[in-house]
């Protein structure tokens, strides 16, 4: 009998979250990846990455070392004027010819995953429920706190009707949830967490993110060069 090998990429536990929210006169679009980070026979994306954290130590991930969280965020005045802002880990990352390589560190990685295969997904079981996840999937952020939307809409429950049911019950006087409804909160967090590490999802997210790094890269170049 021949055992077809494991394929393995390097890059692992793999989620995308797609955020919006508004106010008066101005939108905001959250685009967001979050990685584990290996070494393999090809890639060394963990060594490049410790390599990069060296020089710039503020793009150390608080969760674990070992991850990466890339975001492009985009805000809208009146949906007119736009401002790109791509963080790593947190971290705003300015363009200039310094930060260029931060930036190609991260387009080279989403690009990868956009290119995945969905035999190139792995995904730990316990990583759904992990910190990692929770607190580091919208960097420093709890998840929760975007189910309930007390701090902007996921894409994945729009028109679901999750989103309003939360904000109406922390919307009580006291602003405390019951048990029931903690327990509630707690599984919709956790089946939410499965979806955003969904392998089409995630590549669908990969190649809309990659458009926009790609996009912020030309347009700050260009300026660069102007």
């Amino acid at each position: 009998m021949r055992i077809t090998p494991v394929s393995f990429t390097g890059i692992k536990n793999v989620g995308f979250a797609k955020i919006s929210s508004d106010v008066p006169g101005i939108q905001v679009s959250r685009n967001i990846m979050n990685m584990e980070l290996t070494d393999d026979n090809e890639n060394k994306d963990l060594s490049e990455f410790r390599k990069l954290v060296k020089k710039f130590p503020m793009l150390e991930n608080d969760f674990n070392n070992k991850f990466v969280n890339i975001e492009l965020t985009s805000v809208s005045y009146n949906r007119s004027d736009m401002t790109f802002i791509p963080r790593l880990n947190g971290q705003s990352i300015p363009a200039s010819e310094q930060t260029k390589p931060i930036i190609n560190f991260m387009k080279s990685l989403v690009d990868r995953v956009s290119k995945f295969k969905g035999k190139d997904f792995k995904t730990d079981p316990e990583h759904y429920f992990s910190w990692e996840t929770y607190k580091g999937l919208i960097y420093n952020e709890d998840l929760d706190d975007y189910v309930s939307g007390m701090s902007g809409e996921l894409d994945i429950l729009k028109g679901s009707g999750v989103t309003e049911s939360f904000a109406d019950c922390f919307a009580r006087e006291g602003n405390e949830l019951t048990e029931q409804e903690e327990e509630l909160l707690l599984e919709t967090v956790e089946g939410v967490s499965e979806v955003l590490h969904n392998p089409q999802y995630v590549h669908n997210g990969s190649i809309y993110l990659g458009a926009l790094l790609k996009g912020y890269s030309d347009l700050t170049t260009s300026k660069h060069l102007s």
